[in-house]
């Protein structure tokens, strides 16, 4: 018991007045500083914790800075850098999507241009150039903008086929060190479906 008056001596000297058991009143001194409560937390916190008493600290809570418009701040300076992201996004994604395309569009030719797509074992060289840049269109239909009939370039020969495509492709806004749309060319090389005997 004098160990524990002993510690919490400092609380209450000179700052509370007693009446029988240890009280604190703020009716008694309105200067008192700190809530009854508190102080019994602080005890019971004391007696139940290995901590060493050196001094009263009562912990209270950090009033709460107004923030008031630092939001609309930091967004209005965090919005360039969000649009820059967003449209790399979008245009590495349409680029992604035209190569893909296009390369289809290339592997599309060739089998029409080697007559394996349709099993025709007899065309002519002529026949072959407009089968593979009919079907190189055609399967390309779904790019904006469309591939011109000149994008695309059949090879021949007697034992193989080659399909180039070329596409065009527009970015949303010009990037540094991009000068102009960026071209995008796939080449498939099949092989010439034999005659039958």
């Amino acid at each position: 018991m004098e160990r524990l008056i002993h510690a919490i001596s400092p609380l209450f000297v000179g700052r509370i007045s007693l009446k029988g058991p240890l009280l604190c009143r703020k009716e008694a001194n309105p200067d008192f500083p700190f809530d009854p409560l508190e102080i019994v937390t602080y005890l019971f916190r004391w007696c139940f914790t290995d901590r060493p008493l050196s001094r009263v600290r009562i912990m209270r809570r950090p009033k709460k800075k107004k923030r008031r418009g630092s939001v609309v701040v930091e967004f209005a300076l965090l919005l360039p850098f969000l649009i820059l992201i967003f449209v790399i996004g979008a245009d590495w994604c349409r680029i992604y999507y035209a190569a893909h395309t296009v390369q289809d569009a290339a592997r599309t030719g060739a089998l029409g241009a080697s007559g394996i797509a349709y099993q025709e074992h007899f065309l002519t060289e002529a026949q072959r150039q407009h089968r593979g840049t009919e079907e190189a269109l055609r399967d390309s239909d779904n790019l904006s903008p469309k591939l011109n009939p000149g994008d695309v370039v059949v090879v021949t020969s007697d034992s193989e086929v080659s399909v180039t495509v070329t596409y065009n492709f527009e970015t949303l806004t010009q990037w540094p060190g991009i000068s102009g749309p960026i071209e995008i060319r796939r080449t498939v090389r099949m092989p010439v479906l034999p005659s039958s005997s």
